[in-house]
């Protein structure tokens, strides 16, 4: 046999092996140990175009952060407390050719959250820090599948192509909840860092209607737009551990300025344009 024939038989062979590896279906499931603590390395890049007071500038984001996931105790069979906290985050911002670096402490949060991801109980959660307006530190402060409260992971077991939806609550400090659909689906399979993993997409468009405080000048902004999510998720499905995770944040937004509190006629039209990706990855 020539060389390149058994080259391509060595391959073939490979290949049919690997297919077979596949499975046909996975029932995803997260597992935990008490006093676990995964860590995980993550990167913020981010841009866009912010115009305010009559004026367009063009915004770059950088940020690195260490976000832990500690299991504290087992509640009842495939249920945990888990105490996520945010170590060194910090964001430069650059815009109109001035540079900002901001240290953003995010305060810890405590879940009970069950093998689906389904969150019975959050503790230490400040509405007014978990601003679904702006992208930022607090839009990644949450744990697996972050949006997901109400309903969890499918029951059953799922193959390639199938999708389901969930909703979320999302509280923000002085306005109603918002209600927010996903939209996931099991788009393969990958191997990240050894692992036999499950890439699971998220989809999510959160409406924005948002008034800030008044600043020290006693300006107040108003946002009316929307915020969408894709989330992009790697999950070792024998380890039930999260691998990797992207998320892109487009958020897409008016402005209305008030000047002046005493003369509502005296407002500012402005816009907000921005694309934000988070990158996380399990440290080893």
């Amino acid at each position: 046999m020539k060389l390149a024939a058994i080259a391509a038989t060595a391959w073939a062979t490979i290949f049919s092996v690997a297919v077979l590896a596949q499975p046909a279906e996975v029932t995803l499931r997260i597992q935990r140990e008490p006093g676990e603590a995964l860590r995980y390395g993550a990167s913020v890049s981010g841009s866009g175009t912010i115009t305010m007071l009559g004026e367009e500038r063009a915004v770059d984001i950088r940020g690195r952060f260490t976000r832990v996931e500690r299991t504290v105790s087992q509640v009842e069979p495939g249920v945990w407390e888990v105490e996520t906290t945010i170590e060194q985050p910090s964001l430069t911002f650059r815009a109109g050719g001035k540079e900002q670096t901001m240290t953003m402490p995010v305060p810890a949060l405590t879940e009970v959250v069950t093998d689906r991801g389904r969150v019975l109980e959050v503790r230490g959660w400040d509405a007014a820090v978990a601003n679904p307006g702006a992208p930022g530190m607090s839009d990644v402060a949450r744990p697996l599948f972050g949006l997901i409260q109400d309903e969890g992971l499918p029951e059953g077991p799922l193959k390639v192509g199938d999708t389901w939806t969930a909703t979320a609550t999302l509280k923000t400090a002085g306005e109603p909840d918002v209600r927010v659909k996903q939209q996931f689906e099991l788009v393969g399979w990958e191997d990240v860092a050894r692992k036999s993993c499950a890439k699971v997409r998220m989809t999510a468009t959160i409406p924005v209607h948002r008034t800030l405080p008044p600043n020290a000048l006693g300006m107040q902004v108003r946002l009316e737009g929307s915020q969408r999510i894709e989330n992009t998720s790697f999950l070792a499905y024998q380890e039930g551990k999260l691998m990797r995770q992207q998320t892109v944040i487009n958020l897409d937004v008016r402005t209305a300025t008030l000047l002046d509190a005493s003369a509502p006629e005296r407002t500012l039209p402005g816009a907000i344009s921005l694309r934000v990706v988070v990158a996380l990855e399990l440290q080893r």
